[in-house]
């Protein structure tokens, strides 16, 4: 991983952003996709199976996409300039935050009224 300087965590905020992008991508594109077909794919099994295996991977999923959206708000929290000054940059503060948000509280309530 040293495309755009790799992964870190909250000690370099900039690389920590690195996370944000990967883990939101596997988390609602890849695991939310395998954990929809789990039902069409596992037609001869028991559904009681399929319902452990398709909340262990949604869960996963809504696990990586908080993990996702907390490396976003590290990152614009803990910002600095160029001279090493703190400046943290607002979080909400484009259409693309506030959707994200709206998405990931619609997968946790999803998850939480699913149960």
């Amino acid at each position: 991983g040293h495309f755009m300087g790799g992964f870190t965590g909250q000690s370099n905020p900039g690389l920590e952003f690195n996370w944000h992008p990967l883990l939101l991508t596997i988390s609602l594109v890849y695991l939310y996709g395998n954990g929809i077909l789990i039902y069409r794919l596992g037609r001869n099994e028991r559904k009681s199976r399929l319902k452990v295996a398709h909340a262990t991977v949604m869960g996963a999923a809504t696990i990586l996409a908080c993990i996702g959206l907390k490396a976003a708000f590290d990152s614009h929290s803990l910002a600095v300039d160029k001279a090493g000054n703190n400046s943290p940059i607002p979080h909400t503060y484009s259409l693309h935050s506030w959707c994200g948000m709206f998405t990931i509280s619609l997968a946790v309530a999803q998850w939480f009224l699913g149960l």
